[in-house]
């Protein structure tokens, strides 16, 4: 049984995204609570996710098509 097509492999154009995100939280884990330096995380973070959610969409269109 295949739940989703293989087209949902492109979803991955999304990891150097949310490897960015993780790495900039990561490196300012040691800093205490530094608000300034993690102010817009939150809104990185949704165009991580909004890019995940139309690459998936992308994807299960492509292989209704193909």
């Amino acid at each position: 049984v295949q739940i989703l097509p293989w087209w949902s492999v492109g979803v991955l154009l999304a990891a150097p995204a949310a490897l960015k995100n993780i790495r900039r939280v990561l490196g300012h884990a040691g800093d205490g609570l530094d608000e300034d330096a993690l102010a817009d995380i939150d809104v990185q973070s949704a165009q991580t996710h909004a890019l995940f959610g139309v690459l998936l969409c992308l994807s299960l269109v492509l292989g209704a098509l193909v």
